[in-house]
């Protein structure tokens, strides 16, 4: 990828202290921002902590958030545990049209989160 230019959006979902809940408004919000730059000639990137258990594909939330993305052409390409206590809460993608980042999960014991990367090689 020689872009000059790249977009990154940045995504943090607060996890719902007493339900874990995602709302509707975060749906929306995202949807709406993906709406603005999928269409751009740039690299996108959409990165961040989404508190959605993305490890599960059968649930209602991740497939919700992973049709998003796959609707605007976008892929996420974090594939392992990014919580201290499992699960892969936070994402990496893509366009489809790119070839994917490598992505590394580093546990750096600063956070409840491991640090996510794209290295480039």
């Amino acid at each position: 990828m020689c872009a000059r230019y790249v977009r990154v959006v940045v995504v943090r979902r607060r996890h719902h202290l007493r339900t874990g809940a995602v709302t509707s408004a975060f749906f929306t919000d995202l949807s709406n921002v993906l709406d603005c730059v999928s269409t751009l000639i740039e690299p996108i990137f959409v990165v961040g902590d989404i508190n959605i258990n993305l490890e599960r594909p059968g649930d209602p939330t991740t497939v919700q958030f992973t049709d998003l993305l796959a609707d605007r052409g976008l892929t996420c390409h974090v594939t392992s545990s990014t919580h201290e206590r499992g699960g892969t809460l936070d994402v990496i993608a893509t366009r489809d049209d790119l070839p994917p980042p490598p992505v590394e999960v580093v546990d750096v014991g600063l956070s409840d989160h491991r640090c996510c990367g794209g290295l480039r090689r």
